[in-house]
């Protein structure tokens, strides 16, 4: 079972790094990463944590418990530093959008809810998951829901694909799925809007075509 651990926290890792590949990661290391040192010291904290849940996951699949247990008083502090700078990152990051002129204040607002809901359900999984550390069964559960809390970032990232589908009316954006497929997301406006003008279509050639039908109709008669 504990080696299901470790394949989870491999691929949630490898699926962390492949989301922000195009926008940070490959970026970063082109060098053409021009972010504030707050953005990379979040980067760098996060992608740490993901480095962290493989390797005592891994501890504990090889039957190294005692450095397990060492490594994971460091990690309580990791995991108090994760929620201090994802919660510094999100204000931050709203700050600059505001400041940009990009969002206004109902735009922040709704930005702020999404990542404040991340940490405060990764906070309450993580404090679990300290609570019950001397029930292994328990703790290594809820230390891997704490972490699918701070995968909802890399989940919700999306590729659009407007410059290269621009005549799929009703698609808006693709995104890959866990087991690599990619998935559209349909853009509910626009199908309400096609539909709406299909129904006026056909209600004005029904309109049309009723005449001519009574028409005929009494031509015969």
């Amino acid at each position: 079972m504990t080696s299901v651990y470790v394949t989870l926290a491999v691929a949630m890792t490898m699926m962390v790094v492949a989301s922000f590949w195009a926008i940070y990661v490959g970026p970063l290391l082109r060098g053409d990463a021009d972010r504030p040192w707050l953005f990379h010291l979040h980067g760098a904290v996060f992608l740490g944590w993901m480095g962290l849940l493989v390797a005592q996951a891994t501890l504990v699949s090889i039957g190294r418990t005692r450095l397990h247990r060492r490594v994971g008083t460091l990690g309580m502090a990791y995991g108090a530093l994760v929620v201090a700078l994802g919660l510094a990152i999100t204000f931050v990051a709203a700050s600059m959008h505001m400041a940009s002129g990009a969002w206004d204040v109902d735009s922040a607002a709704a930005f702020l809810l999404l990542p404040l809901g991340d940490m405060a359900l990764f906070a309450g999984f993580f404090g679990a998951a300290v609570a019950y550390r001397r029930r292994p069964e328990l703790h290594k559960r809820l230390i891997l829901l704490a972490t699918v809390a701070l995968l909802f970032a890399a989940v919700a990232r999306v590729v659009p694909i407007e410059p290269h589908c621009q005549r799929l009316e009703g698609i808006s954006a693709a995104t890959i799925l866990g087991d690599g497929t990619v998935a559209l997301i349909l853009d509910a406006g626009s199908l309400v809007r096609q539909a709406h003008s299909a129904a006026a279509v056909l209600a004005a050639a029904s309109n049309t075509l009723h005449p001519m039908a009574a028409s005929s109709a009494s031509t015969i008669h």
